[in-house]
């Protein structure tokens, strides 16, 4: 299972933003690192300036920062930093823990929310049909409505939260307030 932190931007950003400046950014302020290349184009090993901007919870958690005799020795995730392409519109980002919200309407759960998708972008309330953009939802930390995001893999729901300092930089980058999820599988809908 793909246990991710998320931290997307919570508005419209800039149509001149590219995912290559996200990740010049990161690389900049050491918090990806390029070192041996990336592990894909888009997935990174975290840098030196990571645990700066994290701040991990509980009573010592074990962490592994990239270490693959870990990974396969003692079967702890690798931390590695994705980052998603900049869609044109937003979408919806959920994950296997995605729990059913309720509707902004009526205030009713909607229960197989996923069976009333209506585009990717809308869902039609089984109670009182309304539809609604997905945007109106509350996730509650479980899923996001957004245009790009960045996934920290490899943390457990609620193991760690990006620091307050963190959020304003990426507010910055993006030009948008930031918000943050946690998601075991993600999937994108169109």
């Amino acid at each position: 299972m793909k246990n991710q932190l998320v931290l997307y931007p919570s508005s419209q950003i800039s149509s001149t933003l590219h995912q290559s400046q996200v990740i010049q950014w990161l690389e900049d302020k050491q918090i990806i690192t390029a070192i041996n290349a990336p592990i894909s184009a888009n997935v990174f090993l975290t840098g030196q300036q990571f645990m700066q901007r994290i701040s991990f919870v509980g009573c010592s958690p074990v962490i592994n920062l990239g270490d693959q005799s870990q990974a396969e020795e003692l079967g702890l995730p690798k931390l590695e930093i994705e980052v998603s392409v900049i869609y044109p519109k937003p979408r919806l980002l959920v994950g296997e823990n995605t729990r059913a919200p309720k509707c902004p309407v009526c205030g009713v759960t909607m229960e197989n929310w996923r069976d009333h998708l209506l585009d990717g972008v809308n869902l039609k309330c089984t109670a009182c049909n309304a539809q609604t953009p997905a945007s109106g939802f509350q996730w509650a930390k479980q899923g996001a409505y957004t245009q790009t995001f960045l996934s920290i893999n490899g943390i457990y729901p609620r193991e760690a939260v990006p620091l307050d300092s963190f959020l304003t930089e990426l507010a910055s980058l993006y030009e948008s307030p930031m918000k943050y999820c946690y998601l075991q599988n993600a999937v994108v809908l169109k």
